[in-house]
Order: structure tokens, then C-alpha cells, then sequence
């Protein structure tokens, strides 16, 4: 039997020439590496653009492309990683591309092709493979066009679409400017009568992330449309093309909007087979396939709220689809409904809080429970979902009875051990526990496919209120906690599995390495969640503070130790101990004093405030500390930054103020509590 085997990139770490190509293009923000990514199916490499930190980007979504000196980096420090540059073209203006492929052959460019580049008279170069040629040009044309049967294609910006770029160009020449009637005899040649169907329309809608759409098996549409999107036509279906077309007109009669329905139909892998075979299997031009030809054109079939077209009708008599139009218009009514006036009498009326507990526990979407290592923030979130598991009042409160589920990401034998130590501290069986549920792995949440694996488990035991995550930092493994993107990323899948579940999802946290700036890493985090309680400890003191509550009032303290209980014996005979939680009445100012000032700058100022105080004996002003504090302060200028040590040292003395560090009297002199 033979073996079939990917062949050899060609070398496109030696013909990459940055220096060709043109300044206008260098100079926009349209750059990015890509990988040669073997498809078998189509038996060539499909080019995959990536962002320097290493992640997919999209065509589509221009942002998150880079300047070229970013790309250029990436690719000489990764040659065997990346195979070149790319610039996409979506949404630009003033610039056209042209590709002509398979037009080279032993270097010497095929009459027509050559005809063209001659004829633009503009920058022109290889493209990777040798086998074809790319030319630039400024200008503009009304449209996105290509001719395959010929091998050209042409962009102004109407599609999303990128080009690899090598700058391999025997003579570079500067991009000049494109005669419009040149570009519109190109088309008069070879793109007549192919419009239509290849331009993707500015019109079309963003896909929707796979994690936010609904599960084909939740979906209220006729099962022979759900078994196209699980798993393709029948044998006996002739026309798949005319299946799929039905299937765009039921989603739509299901009352989906353009997006949701381009959503799923290109998530659905039979769909894209589909699709791709009808495409040559080119992603960009199947998913425009989808979107004019099964969404733009199924869509004026659809069942309305009074009738079924007369043009389409196979479906005129499906009892399913009438079906599909009662529930659609029902759901247009009930979207209607959330925007009803109301009169000030009615405005005023009191909507009544949810809480899991009372004053303490909104019912919200998203939460954070952070604290220094050791603090004992998994203990005392743990304690508060086992209360809340067994609707039992939590320090006096009031508890609304909830399912749990703990995402044991770090520590699963710890955690064995705790939940085993709380049954025996409390004194009850584990089936007490029974609303309580736990996963023993730790999910990627930077990965969508981990992010839905976890709600399909999720829903498969029903309905749930919470999920714990425990911790942020094992659940998103290679991620920069510093970085909006990735914990953006986590933060919306974190939100999404609220969307699919109905559960509220609270993250067990790290304080960073100044413990009085907050959470670690991004500061965003703290804004996009609901609620946030914060864990510290001073010798075996331990305190957690409500630092952010919406609907609610922050500032609630619950002082706890832990205290270690013996919960078995291991292989050797040892004790096998764990640790369960006793509230006590400690407050954050016994905690805080006992724990001293933390951050670099604080130290300064009780070092340089003790220090003077000392010296001298007279008062000590506000304005002679902080200028003291500010010149102790280590300081290098960086051009176009501002020195910031002034405000760090304010905020950072009135913080140390407000927790009874420092005193200041109503004359602005400093002292140390009494």
C-alpha cells in the first residue's frame, strides 16, 4: 500500500525580502505571520494567519492585526514556526490586490498573467510557492471578484481576505496607481457574469463564537434539518444543496436572526463539507456560499406570521414549520414586551433582590474570591457553597438552596480531603451533599472546545446555579493574566457558561504581589465582575471583606481561622489532615495592623516617617513627607512617560491613613498612633 506523504514547504524563510516591499504597505497596521497548514483534502497548504503571541486571527476582525515590524520579528525568530507575512485586505481603502495563480512556470510567467503585471505597471512579486504572482496597486474598484477556472482574483477591501507577501521581486518597483479603466477591462475579460456569486457582502453579519450557540439538539426545528447539521444529507438525498437551502429557511422560520443562523450553519461540520466541496474547498468563498445562497436567499422563505410563501412549496404543508411560525412570532412578542412603558407609579414599584445569601451572595453572573497563597480563600468559598448546597443559614444568613458546581482545577486530592473534613466537622454524611457536584480535571478556558465539553457535562446533570472555578490561574494554563485578551477571553467564556447553564460562575483568585492593589493580573477583571471578596490573613487571623457588591452594599468583614482536623490514615500509617473553617468576630483592622503595611512604597513611607519623627521635634507636615518620600523614591525617565511617583505616594499615604498606619490631625500633621 502506498503511503502518502506531505511534501516539503518550499523555502520561504530564504526568498522573504522585507526590503522590497513597498513603504505604504510597511507603514499600515495589516501584518501578521502564517503557518503552513497541511490539507489533506485539497492536497496543498492552507495558510493560517497568527498573531505574534501566538493565536488564530481572523480575516474578518482587522483589529487584532499587527504593524509589520511586530510580523517581521515573529517570523525571524520563529522560521520553523511561520512560513511568512501576510496583509489582509479586508476593509482597506485605496489599495487593490490581484493573485494570479498557477501562472509560473520555470520562473517564466504565463503570456496572460504577464500581460496583466505589464499592464498595472506596479509592485509585483512571487508568491510562495513559485508558482504564482501577486500585484499591488493603489486604487479602488467597486467590488471583489475572481475567475478560477483562470486563476485571478481581485480585492479592494470588500472581502474578508489576506495575501502572503515576500517581497521576491526580480525588479521592486514603488505601487503606482491602478487606471480604473484597466481595472474594469480586467473584469469585462474575465470576471463577466461572476460577480454576485463571489463577493462577499459587506452586509454579512460577524460569526457568532461556538460557545455562544445553542446546541443543535437544543434547537426547535424539524429533525431532518437537525440531522443535516449533525450529520449531513442521507444517501438518498440527490440535491444537497437544495437540503441545506431548507435548512436556512427553517432556522429562519424558528425566528433566528442572520447571524445565529450563518452561526450554525457554518458550525455545523457536514454543512461546511458541503459547502467546501461547492467552493473549491476555499473557507472564505464557502462561507460566502452559505451566507448568499442558503441565508440571504432562504431567508424571504421563511414562514411568516400569517402564511407560507407560495414559491416555496415543499414546506407549504409541513406541519413543522407552521409550527416554527407560531413559536418565532411568539418570541418576536416576547422581545417586544421587555420594552413596555411604564408609568412612574409602575416605574417606582421595587423589583425584590435575588441573593444566595442574604446581603452577602448576589445572584449575579460572575464573582471573584481572592487572596494571597495561603490565606485561606478555597476554605472560605468551599464552606460557603457547602452551606448554600444545603440550604442552611451561612454566619446567620439566610440561604437560598442551590446546586454547586466546583471546578477542582488544582489540588483534586486536597480537595478530596477537604470535602471530607467538612462532612466530619459538621457532622454529616456526604449524600447531605448531594446538590454539591465536583470536576476532578482542569479545563482549558481559553479553549472553546474545553468551555463547551464543560457545559454539555454541566447540563447533562440537570440545572445549576453556581460554578466554582478553583483556580483562575489553572484553568487558563500558558495564558498572560496581565493581558485584556486572555482574560477577556475567560471572562466571556465564563459568561457564557451563565448564558447556557443559568449558573453563576465565581473564580477563586490570586492577589497580586502588592496584596493591596487587589486580584492579579489584568485590572479589568475587577470591573467585569459582579462581586469580588477579598481574603487576607495575618498569623493565623484570617479575614474575608465584600470589596465589590452590585445591587448591594461591599464593606461586609467575616473574620475566620482554620483549624486542622484529622481525616484519615495514608499508605504509611500517617495522619492524613486538612483544614475546616471557625468564624470569629476579627475585623480588617486587627488584621491590617497585624499584618503591617504591604507594597514598596508604603515601606518608604513608614521607613522616611518614622525616620523623621525621629530627627526632629517639631511637627512633621503631609507636604514635608511626601516630598521626603517622593526623592527617596528610584526614579529612571523614560521620554513621552510621566514621573508618577507623586500620585503613588498620595495614594498610597492615604491608604496607610485610612487604615490607622498613620495619623494626621486637622493642621495636616503627622504622626504614629498612640
Amino acid at each position: 500500500m502506498m503511503t502518502r506523504t506531505t511534501p516539503e514547504l518550499p523555502p520561504i524563510g530564504r526568498v522573504f525580502k522585507a526590503e522590497n516591499i513597498p513603504q505604504e504597505l510597511k507603514a499600515m497596521r495589516r501584518w501578521a505571520p502564517w503557518k503552513a497548514v497541511w490539507n489533506e483534502t485539497r492536497e496543498k497548504y492552507d495558510k493560517i494567519p497568527y498573531h505574534p503571541n501566538h493565536y488564530g486571527l481572523s480575516t474578518k476582525d482587522v483589529s487584532k492585526w499587527v504593524d509589520f515590524e511586530s510580523a517581521a520579528r515573529t517570523l525571524r525568530l520563529n522560521p520553523t514556526k511561520y512560513a511568512g507575512l501576510g496583509f489582509v485586505l479586508t476593509d482597506i481603502k485605496g489599495v487593490v490586490g490581484i493573485d494570479l495563480d498557477n501562472c509560473v512556470s520555470n520562473g517564466v510567467p504565463q503570456p496572460w498573467a504577464q500581460e496583466i503585471v505589464d499592464s498595472m505597471a506596479s509592485y509585483s512579486e512571487v508568491s510562495p510557492s513559485g508558482n504564482g504572482l501577486r500585484v499591488l496597486c493603489s486604487g479602488t474598484f467597486d467590488s471583489d471578484w475572481n475567475n478560477h477556472d483562470v486563476g485571478i482574483e481581485v480585492y479592494s477591501g470588500h472581502a474578508p481576505r489576506f495575501l502572503t507577501i515576500t517581497g521576491d521581486t526580480p525588479t521592486p518597483l514603488p505601487m503606482a496607481e491602478a487606471p480604473a479603466e484597466i481595472l474594469s477591462s480586467l473584469f469585462t475579460r474575465y470576471g463577466k457574469g461572476r460577480q454576485q456569486a463571489n463577493v462577499i457582502p459587506l452586509t454579512m453579519p460577524e460569526l457568532i463564537a461556538d460557545i455562544a450557540l445553542p446546541d443543535v439538539a437544543d434547537l426547535d426545528i424539524p429533525e431532518s434539518t437537525r440531522e443535516l447539521l449533525l450529520h449531513g444529507p442521507g444517501e438518498d438525498v440527490d440535491d444537497r444543496s437544495g437540503a441545506l437551502h431548507a435548512a436556512g429557511v427553517q432556522l429562519y422560520s424558528a425566528g433566528y436572526s442572520d447571524a445565529m443562523v450563518l452561526s450554525i450553519l457554518a458550525n455545523s461540520q457536514p454543512v461546511m463539507d458541503i459547502a467546501l466541496s461547492h467552493r473549491r474547498h476555499d473557507e472564505d468563498r464557502a462561507l460566502t456560499y452559505l451566507w448568499v445562497e442558503h441565508c440571504q436567499k432562504a431567508k424571504p422563505k421563511a414562514v411568516t406570521k400569517d402564511s407560507i410563501l407560495a414559491d416555496f412549496d415543499d414546506l407549504s404543508n409541513d406541519p413543522e414549520v407552521v409550527k416554527q411560525a407560531k413559536k418565532a412570532q411568539a418570541a418576536a412578542e416576547s422581545k417586544e414586551d421587555r420594552f413596555k412603558l411604564e408609568t412612574a407609579a409602575e416605574f417606582m414599584v421595587r423589583r425584590k433582590a435575588s441573593w444566595v445569601i442574604k446581603d452577602v451572595l448576589p445572584n449575579a453572573n460572575v464573582g471573584v474570591f481572592y487572596g494571597a497563597s495561603g490565606s485561606g480563600k478555597s476554605f472560605f468559598a468551599f464552606e460557603m457553597m457547602a452551606a448554600i448546597a444545603r440550604g442552611i443559614d451561612w454566619c446567620g444568613k439566610k440561604t437560598t438552596k442551590s446546586r454547586v458546581c466546583w471546578v477542582a482545577a488544582e489540588g483534586q486530592e486536597d480537595m478530596r480531603k477537604r470535602v471530607q473534613g467538612y462532612c466530619q466537622h459538621h457532622g454529616i454524611t456526604a449524600a447531605e451533599l448531594s446538590n454539591m457536584y465536583f470536576i476532578s480535571n482542569a479545563p482549558n478556558f481559553l479553549e472553546i472546545e474545553d468551555v463547551r465539553a464543560v457545559v454539555k457535562q454541566i447540563k447533562k446533570q440537570g440545572k445549576f446555579d453556581i460554578v466554582i472555578v478553583d483556580t483562575l490561574a489553572q484553568v487558563m494554563p500558558g495564558g498572560n493574566e496581565n493581558s485584556g485578551e486572555d482574560m477577556g477571553k475567560v471572562l466571556g467564556h465564563c459568561k457564557e457558561i451563565t448564558r447556557h447553564t443559568g449558573a453563576m460562575v465565581g473564580l477563586v483568585h490570586h492577589s497580586g504581589k502588592d496584596e493591596s492593589r487587589g486580584a492579579r493580573g489584568w485590572s479589568g477583571l475587577r470591573a467585569a465582575c459582579d462581586f469580588e471578596f477579598e481574603i487576607i490573613r495575618a498569623d493565623e487571623d484570617r479575614l474575608a471583606t465584600i470589596t465589590k457588591m452590585k445591587g448591594g452594599a461591599d464593606g461586609g468583614e467575616f473574620g475566620f481561622q482554620l483549624d486542622t482536623i484529622v481525616v484519615g490514615l495514608d499508605d504509611d500509617g500517617d495522619n492524613e489532615t486538612t483544614c475546616v473553617i471557625r468564624f470569629t468576630d476579627g475585623s480588617r483592622q486587627t488584621i491590617v495592623a497585624a499584618q503591617g503595611p504591604s507594597g514598596k512604597i508604603k515601606k518608604v513611607i513608614m521607613d522616611t516617617a518614622n525616620q523623621l519623627l525621629d530627627a526632629s521635634n517639631g511637627p512633621l507636615t503631609t507636604s514635608e513627607l511626601t516630598t521626603a518620600v517622593i526623592s527617596r523614591l528610584p526614579h529612571i525617565p523614560v521620554p513621552g512617560k510621566r514621573d508618577l511617583r507623586k500620585q503613588h505616594t498620595k495614594r498610597d499615604f492615604n491608604e496607610l491613613v485610612a487604615d490607622r498606619f498613620l495619623v494626621v490631625n486637622p493642621q495636616g500633621h503627622v504622626s504614629l498612633p498612640v
